[in-house]
């Protein structure tokens, strides 16, 4: 049960509803649903009792509920359910959630009103039977805009707000796309938290629950435990002191000079000879490692070490690391010139370009800190293809695609700034062609923020987890952050395939939805992957060496 989906069916999230009216003009909906082995008259005493203070809902008591924990048997005194009853949101709520109607064991619609005489949000659970004694839950949540006007107020004196309240008072302060992206991935996890709650409690005899319960968590704590314990036990078994006897690999900076050796026959032996390993068995003079160099065959020749390269690869890593900070200060200190003014329908041209010259200036200013963004990638992506080729020779290749990537993502992203900057000029002369206003957007959102750019851009993270994966440049647990931000891109790119472009909706061309999940991902890897560059301690041996 715990491993339940809780994803609605295609027609259950277009199905209509008694919450559909309550709100029927919503900022944010959801639909979730989850199948319960037990009929609905052995799930709905679960739904009655609900609450803040009486039986609890069922998810992440911290969060919600201010620690207590939710029950775990069906409370007799809290079966019976009426009209205008209040269920808290929070402990001690007493206008919040309201019961607006009730049909046991059916439906339960809870609602919050506005302060003005209609509903803030309504939040609805449908029970349906369905074959075998089985019962199909089906919860609607929608919230008005109202909504954000009571997270925004201040609690009253005395009310110490818990972990959820403070959380939608951060939300609420948000611009509107972090608020809705916001609201829509902390609802899922607490509701899907909810809906397997009622469902475990359903469907488990009251005596084995609290069994199951009581070991859930020292269960759980010596599984991480056991954890940490192979963790330190891997990192003992292939620990690499590296201080009698270490082998490295030497790359194309290795440099072995012959007594008497022409510039060209010491060019033509290090072609055929590039990659030849380097044994350090000690320290020399000077406290420079004495090595011996493998000659193939058995056979190997005392060499000193006379220049050291890891300083250079150390800088660097940390000139690629601050770049890579920079491409992420930048892009995060850019999103809010995105929120500035109300901006109209991509199909009006006429007043998308009247909108485009009142914010002239900042959309301006967008396209000269695109500049800033396009440098800082390009030398983060040269730096990184270089650790890559250094990390290990083989890999070079795919340090090159990498910089393949970046480098054709700069250039269609230029062409958007281009035909942005384009539309921007058009509309100074105070008489813009609406039209070639429109066309200039419209190929601005599919390259600059739409399917081209999500294609590019995972492509250049599917090559960065496949360096990190290969060569070791990057602790491997990165390369799965960058696996996830493809993954993302790639789910993003048939966005233009979803209807007219509307920046308030999901799933299309211009919409928040692709605009989230394929932008912020690859910002957490560069974030991440420069943190690490910059605080990089490289411990590769690689040296210009000379006979002894």
């Amino acid at each position: 049960m715990a491993l339940a989906t809780c994803f609605a069916t295609a027609a259950e999230r277009h199905r209509l509803l008694p919450a559909d009216e309550m709100v029927p003009d919503p900022i944010f909906t959801s639909t979730h649903a989850i199948t319960i082995d037990a009929p609905p008259d052995e799930v709905w005493p679960w739904i009655a009792q609900m609450g803040a203070g009486r039986a609890g809902w069922y998810s992440w008591d911290l969060i919600d509920n201010g620690g207590r924990p939710s029950a775990r048997r069906i409370v007799p005194e809290l079966q019976t359910v009426v009209p205008g009853d209040i269920m808290p949101a929070v402990p001690h709520a007493t206008d919040a959630f309201v019961v607006a109607s009730v049909d046991p064991p059916r439906d339960l619609m809870l609602t919050v009103a506005d302060g003005h005489g209609a509903t803030a949000v309504a939040w609805e659970h449908v029970l349906e039977p369905i074959d075998a004694g089985r019962t199909r839950l089906i919860v609607r949540g929608r919230a008005s805009s109202h909504w954000v006007d009571l997270a925004r107020a201040q609690a009253p004196a005395g009310h110490h707000r818990i972990l959820i309240e403070r959380a939608y008072g951060v939300l609420a302060r948000l611009p509107r796309l972090l608020l809705i992206a916001g609201a829509a991935i902390g609802h899922r996890v607490m509701e899907a938290r909810h809906l397997r709650g009622i469902a475990r409690r359903s469907t488990v005899a009251a005596d084995r629950f609290d069994t199951l319960e009581r070991w859930r968590k020292p269960l759980l704590s010596c599984w991480v435990r056991s954890c940490r314990i192979g963790h330190t036990i891997s990192r003992v078994l292939h620990h690499d002191d590296g201080d009698r006897f270490r082998m490295r690999r030497v790359d194309r900076n290795v440099c072995l000079s012959h007594p008497g050796e022409s510039p060209d026959a010491r060019r033509r032996r290090l072609g055929a000879h590039q990659h030849r390993r380097v044994h350090v068995v000690g320290r020399g003079p000077r406290d420079g490692p004495v090595a011996r160099v493998d000659e193939g065959e058995g056979t190997t020749r005392p060499v000193r070490r006379v220049e050291d390269t890891t300083m250079n690869d150390v800088r660097i890593a940390r000139i690629t690391g601050t770049f890579g900070i920079a491409c992420v200060a930048l892009t995060f200190g850019q999103f809010p010139l995105w929120l500035v003014g109300n901006a109209p329908s991509v199909y009006d041209g006429r007043g998308f370009a009247q909108h485009l010259f009142d914010i002239r200036n900042v959309a301006l200013t967008r396209i000269l800190m695109d500049q800033a963004i396009y440098v800082s990638m390009l030398v983060f992506a040269a730096g990184l293809r270089h650790l890559i080729r250094q990390a290990r020779a083989a890999s070079e290749w795919i340090g090159t695609l990498l910089f393949g990537a970046a480098l054709g993502w700069v250039a269609v992203t230029v062409v958007a700034d281009g035909l942005e900057g384009g539309a921007v000029l058009s509309t100074l002369n105070g008489h813009p062609d609406p039209s070639a206003v429109q066309a200039l957007i419209a190929g601005t959102l599919l390259i600059y923020n739409g399917s081209i750019a999500f294609a590019i851009t995972g492509l250049f993270l599917g090559a960065a987890a496949w360096a990190t994966f290969d060569s070791g440049v990057l602790p491997r647990w990165t390369g799965w952050i960058a696996v996830t931000g493809a993954v993302l891109c790639a789910v993003s790119v048939p966005a233009m395939y979803g209807g007219p472009v509307d920046t308030t909706g999901f799933y299309n061309a211009g919409g928040w939805g692709p605009a989230i999940v394929a932008n912020f991902p690859p910002m957490i890897w560069f974030l991440v992957a420069s943190v690490i560059l910059i605080r990089r301690h490289d411990n590769h041996t690689r040296a210009i060496v000379r006979v002894a």
